[in-house]
């Protein structure tokens, strides 16, 4: 089995499930899915053509490294562009 087949028996096995209204953050997090089992299956790969079988990591810990990874990762600052809401402009002389 290879490709999408073998994407869709892996989905099957392990699915996630997300508690959700909003559409948006279920595909979201079905994108993230998406990403840790195809780079999953990527190294897969790479180490079977190398030899290497036993170094191989199961996916329920890669996923859940990669979910520890994200949850400790903390808020993002988002640093505005543009005049600042203080109302105060800086004069220069000319």
């Amino acid at each position: 089995m290879r490709g999408v087949a073998l994407q869709d028996s892996v989905f099957g096995l392990h699915p996630i499930q997300v508690r959700s209204n909003e559409w948006y953050r279920r595909k979201f997090y079905h994108m993230l899915d998406v990403v840790g089992v195809n780079a999953w299956l990527l190294d897969r790969r790479i180490k079977s053509q190398l030899s290497q079988q036993d170094k191989i990591v199961p996916l329920i810990p890669l996923k859940t490294n990669l979910a520890e990874h994200l949850c400790n990762r903390g808020p993002v600052n988002l640093t505005r562009k543009g005049r600042s809401s203080s109302g105060s402009t800086k004069k220069t002389d000319i």
